[in-house]
Formats: structure tokens, sequence, C-alpha cells
């Protein structure tokens, strides 16, 4: 290699180092601004004993990077969710996953919704970029079963990921497990902005909503059957009607688990489930989390026998 050779060579290496360096420097201040919310205000500084509150990047150091995000509001009663939050930030440290409890008001420049629990899929699709998965949970979701990995859900087939309630043909909204890509936070904020098509009736805000947008992505919006789901939430007047509804969009969806990027566990399959079906017993083998751990809804059961 003779002398000018070499020195384009140097150069070229010079070039790139400098390149790579730029593109570094970049990125953790993308990541970085993303994060900017992600603080705890100190109003909730005594919950310290509760939430995992990290500040200083890199805010986890494991591949892939993984967070558990609750979104909660400014009136929100953290004490009605101590047992379950307190089971999460465990977990978390555990598992090295990052907790993340999020004011929702903290974002009320970029999630205009009235409505908070359409906000919070907003401030999901905000905060989705700073990870590579994110598992979104209810406030009043715990851990029974700390030996289980959000990793065992991951599927790369799906970018984002639902399940089936026990007790009839809902689809959980108040859980639901994300990639970072941008077909997901696009699916998130569209879901976020159905609030401004609600129909004006028994509508279950984001719960009855969820269905009429799956239905859109997944067949689009001129099928033919979604014309008389939809005629029917707009006549919902309570739960019997709503979950009619919403039986009748998983008639036309049908009983895959995979459409398209979207996947939806069947019954039994997913990480939680609801508490109450089973007096809050729960199986080594199969449980993993449980929804509805509210500090209200905590009793004493007698030793008597599940029907």
């Amino acid at each position: 290699m003779n002398r000018i050779s070499k020195i384009i060579f140097r150069s070229l290496i010079f070039c790139a180092a400098v390149l790579l360096f730029l593109l570094s420097v970049s990125r953790l201040a993308i990541e970085n601004a993303q994060r900017r919310h992600f603080r705890s205000s100190a109003r909730y500084m005594h919950f310290e004993n509760i939430v995992e509150i990290k500040y200083i990047w890199p805010v986890q150091r494991r591949n892939p990077r993984i967070a558990i995000l609750m979104v909660i509001e400014p009136d929100t009663k953290m004490e009605f969710y101590e047992h379950a939050m307190s089971s999460i930030a465990c977990y978390s440290r555990v598992w090295n996953y990052d907790f993340l409890i999020v004011n929702s008001s903290d974002f009320r420049n970029e999630c205009t919704h009235k409505d908070k629990f359409f906000r919070r899929h907003c401030v999901a699709a905000r905060i989705l970029g700073a990870y590579d998965y994110i598992l979104f949970l209810d406030a009043d979701i715990g851990v029974v079963n700390p030996t289980r990995r959000i990793e065992e859900f991951l599927d790369v087939k799906a970018e984002v990921i639902f399940y089936d309630r026990f007790y009839n043909w809902e689809v959980m909204a108040g859980a639901y497990l994300v990639k970072n890509t941008n077909w997901s936070k696009h699916f998130l904020d569209g879901f976020a902005n159905y609030e401004f098509r609600l129909p004006k009736s028994f509508h279950g805000t984001d719960n009855g909503a969820l269905h009429a947008y799956l239905a859109e992505v997944i067949l689009g919006t001129n099928d033919a059957g979604l014309a008389t789901c939809l005629h029917v939430y707009s006549r919902s007047r309570n739960f019997l009607d709503l979950f009619m509804y919403e039986a009748c969009i998983r008639k036309l969806l049908g009983n895959s688990t995979y459409f398209g990027k979207i996947k939806i566990l069947p019954k039994g399959k997913a990480w939680a489930r609801d508490n109450w079906m089973t007096n809050s017993l729960w199986n080594p083998e199969r449980d993993f989390m449980m929804h509805n751990w509210k500090l209200t809804q905590l009793r004493t059961y007698k030793n008597a026998p599940l029907p």
C-alpha cells in the first residue's frame, strides 16, 4: 500500500470513528429527551418504598431493554394501589426491568385527551421510544409469581400483544406488551384518539373502544360485519349491551391468535388475569400476575373450598 493509499485509508477510519461517536451521542440525547418525564414529582417521593425511581442514563443495561409502565393521574390515591405497585417494584428490581409510574399530566401538551383511560395510551406511545418493549399495566395489577419472566411473552411475529379475559369475550385494554416500532406507536396513538370517535352510548371507554379499533385495523373500516357491531355499540345502554357488542367484534375476528402485527393471547395463556375468579388463589404453574389488587378490594376470605 503506497503512502497516499495509507493516508486515505487512515482518513476513512478516522471519519468512521467520528461518525459512530456522533451517532452514539445523538442516540443518547434523543433517548434522554424521551425520558424527560420519567422522574416522579416531589408529591410522590414518599412512595420511594414502592417505586423504583431511576434518574441517571443509562437507566437500564440489558438486552432487550424492557420497562413496566403504569400511568396515573394527579389525583390518583396511590395508597389504594400500594399492594400491587410494591410487588411490581420488587419484581422489577429482581429481574432488572425499569418500573415507571408516570403522571399523565406531565404529557398534557402531547396528549390532550380528556378521558384519562385514552390519555394513558398516548403517554405509552411517547415513552415507547426509550425501550425495546414496554409492558403496560393497570395500576391494580401485581405479581404473585416472580419466577416468571416478561421475556416468555416476547414474540418476533407480533408488535402488540393483548389477551382475552376469562369471563367474557373482552380483550383486556389495561395490559398489553408492545414493541418499539413506528407501527406500534402509530397503533397506540390511533387507539388513544378513538376517544374522539366514541358513540353517545354506554361505550365502556377504552375497554369498549379497543374492540372497534382492532376490527378497523385488522379488517378495514369497510367490513360489512363491522357496521352491524358498531350499530350495537351505538345503542349500548349497560354492561350487557357492551359485552354483546364485544362478542360481535370477536365473532368477526375469529379464533386466531395472530392478526398481522397484533397478537391476542387466548384465555389462560397471558401474564395476568382477574383475581376474583379464584378468590385470589393462584397456581404457580400457570399464574404470573393478578388484576384487581386495589386496597378497597382486599378481603380476608373464609377458609371455604371454591365451588
